[in-house]
């Protein structure tokens, strides 16, 4: 086309070409001489997204949330100024925990301005990791890293750790609540690993032990689910010259969905999560157990009273500390082993001594009764024939044994002919399980103590168990006689306990009831010898298996899901589940379908979920599910950041590969690895190449269909 561009000039014409560009599949291609950038490129670009058909200029951003990451607890309204990088308070508040998290200065009633915390100095004085003299500001305060951010998909929710918390919110994210941590152990400031449980719950990995975070509560509850199994056997009673009969016994610890009073498993009661037995010694066997012999076959008239069974304990604490959120004690048992030994068929039900579970024992049970002529008789709350044989205190401290057990409502406890001159008692706190006895009331969310033990700044978090069945936490001490808690359901005047530690059991199971029993595979002791699986920072919940591992290290271990047994997640059988197959510094876990990738710093293996097997535990009739060894996918390719792995969607991720001489950005289906996105042809390593090399091995990523895959981290020279 012709163009006289001014006519009255001496300008010579000339020719305009329509020079259209039809695609932009390459994107942008910068430090690249122009000879060599491929047409579908540009060169450059501000502010834009480049498509495969066309160029989008960016509108810009919308705002998606103001809310501010909350403050650590009894770290607020600080005092303080900042000359360069040291931050120094007014008073005494830091600590060296606080390393690594961030100090928050009010800029104005809306905006925040956070400095990291990099070096303690004394309690009034830290460092930062950025400079900047600041006056004398009011109303600062601590706020935690943010540990975790991980959604769960059926219950459309972000769940948040901050600092040593967990929080939720909704998709929106204009407000963050806490979960409430029952357990004793709280997760480690430190980086988690998420994962969705079930359709209710998720997985918290942490280095500091697996978090299970409830939804169905409100709030959310979050507790660790690999604690110790109890470590306290039931004490064995010798054979004398009229035992006849012969038992072996197994207890577990378990939390038991409900606010019923009395709760078993025959109930349908749910059970939320259950430890494995307190057999630790891998090499005892049947055979060599010691028994409980008894005079006669054991019946409601012929009880058999056991113990004490104890709560797990917290290791490494003095005084001994015990676990907060078990409710009961699953206790297993077999048949009688005397009555059995010339019945041809018993290896058929018993495989030889296969233990049945016999009974769900509260843990503890509070009640508000008194005293008349022997007798304990309950206003609320409710016995069981169980209960014999435990010790009942009141709220001043008055201890006896449970003799008979009369009625649901009623109990003796001393024989007849001794209380003929006692008078009646008042109405009083009772409670079993050798906790803490307290007579309280609820209104709203404020319980307030009338009687027996106080309540101290340790008891926060706590689990209190009413007489009338409920279990609710305390999330603030208010005074040594007022707690706030976690709901605001009114109760009136009653007993309360918390922090028990041991009782026993009466058995009056049947054999007969326990073989009935025998044709049901979840009313079998399916996890003996199971030890906690080790606190570890990397995880993943596939089909059938919770597979874990510690970043750096080169095993990994596997917790069964088996169908109806789903609560004892978290346990595993500690010589037959794990694998010391890979020999490199495992770096992160990713399902896929028909296996688990492992990444390592230089290579990517494959654990084949497909290829599970079934392997019989030695000297018993039970058997586990067991992996196979990892495999080895690509010998060259690893990862090189465990924070650059991103889902891309149809089964893919995308990530930063570790490879020899170079970092490259790779998809991977979790078979092969595509391309190097990295690397462009013809044109040899390029700026982003050479950028990626340069990075420190901490990253951050995100991926979305619009804006690409967009990493974050450090020049090793910054």
């Amino acid at each position: 086309m012709r163009k006289l561009l001014c006519p009255t000039t001496d300008q010579t014409d000339k020719v305009a070409q329509d020079d259209r560009v039809e695609y932009f599949a390459h994107g942008i291609i910068k430090d690249a001489p122009a000879s060599k950038i491929p047409k579908g490129a540009l060169s450059d670009g501000f502010n834009i997204s480049t498509y495969p058909s066309e160029i989008i200029g960016r509108t810009g951003s919308e705002l998606y949330t103001t809310e501010e990451i909350p403050a650590i607890p009894s770290y607020t309204g600080i005092t303080a100024y900042k000359i360069g990088n040291r931050i120094i308070a007014m008073t005494p508040i830091f600590l060296r925990l606080h390393v690594s998290n961030y100090f928050v200065w009010p800029v104005d009633e809306d905006n925040f301005e956070h400095d990291e915390i990099i070096q303690y100095v004394s309690t009034t004085e830290v460092v930062t990791k950025l400079s900047g003299d600041r006056e004398l500001t009011p109303f600062c305060y601590i706020r935690g890293k943010n540990n975790q951010f991980g959604f769960h998909k059926q219950r459309k929710k972000w769940v948040r750790q901050f600092w040593r918390k967990y929080y939720y919110s909704d998709i929106d994210m204009d407000d963050f609540e806490e979960s409430i941590i029952i357990s004793r152990d709280v997760p480690a400031n430190s980086k988690s690993h998420y994962q969705d449980l079930d359709d209710n719950a998720a997985a918290s990995f942490n280095s500091n032990g697996i978090f299970k975070i409830s939804f169905k509560e409100s709030p959310s509850i979050a507790y660790k689910i690999n604690c110790p199994v109890p470590n306290t056997p039931i004490a064995p009673k010798p054979k004398t010259g009229n035992s006849e009969h012969s038992y072996r016994y197994w207890y577990s610890a378990a939390i038991l969905s409900g606010n019923d009073v009395l709760r078993s498993r025959l109930d349908k009661i749910k059970i939320e999560s259950e430890t494995g037995t307190n057999d630790e010694d891998l090499e005892t066997t049947d055979a060599g157990l010691d028994e409980l012999w008894t005079n006669n076959v054991i019946s409601t008239s012929n009880p058999n009273v056991v113990g004490p069974l104890w709560v797990p304990i917290v290791p490494n604490t003095d005084p001994q500390e015990y676990q907060w959120h078990y409710s009961h004690y699953p206790i297993y048992r077999t048949l009688d082993i005397q009555g059995r030994l010339e019945d041809p068929y018993y290896r058929e039900y018993n495989d030889p001594n296969r233990a049945v579970w016999a009974h769900d024992l509260r843990i503890s049970g509070a009640f508000y009764a008194y005293k008349t002529r022997g007798l304990i008789i309950a206003e609320v709350g409710f016995f069981e024939i169980a209960d014999v044989g435990s010790t009942i205190e009141d709220e001043e401290g008055n201890r006896d044994e449970i003799l008979e057990y009369i009625s649901s409502r009623v109990v003796r406890y001393m024989d007849v002919g001794e209380y003929d001159y006692l008078e009646e008692s008042p109405l009083m706190a009772y409670a079993i399980g050798n906790g803490r006895v307290i007579r309280a009331s609820q209104s709203g969310n404020l319980v307030t103590r009338t009687n027996g033990d106080t309540f101290t700044s340790a008891d926060v978090r706590k689990t209190l168990q009413w007489a009338n069945g409920y279990r609710n936490y305390i999330v603030e001490i208010i005074s040594g006689n007022v707690v706030r808690v976690s709901d605001e359901v009114d109760k009136e005047t009653q007993g309360v306990t918390l922090d028990p530690r041991y009782r026993y059991f009466n058995d009056t199971v049947t054999d007969d009831q326990l073989k009935s029993r025998l044709p049901y595979p979840t009313l079998l002791l399916n996890h003996r010898f199971w030890q906690p699986l080790p606190n570890c920072n990397i995880g993943v919940v596939s089909d059938g298996f919770m597979t874990v591992a510690i970043r750096n290290q080169n095993i990994y271990y596997y917790s069964q899901i088996s169908q109806g047994l789903e609560y004892t997640v978290g346990f595993y059988h500690p010589t037959i589940q794990l694998s010391r197959t890979i020999k490199d510094d495992i770096q992160l876990l990713w399902v896929f379908p028909n296996n688990i990738v492992v990444w390592t710093s230089n290579k990517t293996y494959a654990i084949q979920t497909n290829q599970a097997d079934i392997v019989a535990v030695p000297h018993i009739g039970e058997a586990v599910a067991t992996l196979p060894g990892a495999q080895t996918l690509d010998g060259d390719k690893g990862c090189f950041d465990w924070g650059s792995v991103q889902d891309i969607g149809n089964g893919e991720v995308v990530l930063l590969t570790s490879e020899p001489g170079l970092v490259g950005i790779r998809i991977f289906n979790g078979v092969t690895y595509g391309n190097n996105r990295a690397y462009i042809d013809e044109l040899g390593m390029g700026r982003l190449s050479r950028l990626l090399n340069s990075i420190q091995h901490a990253t951050t990523a995100i991926y979305n269909a619009h804006d690409g895959y967009l990493v974050w981290g450090y020049r090793e020279d910054d």
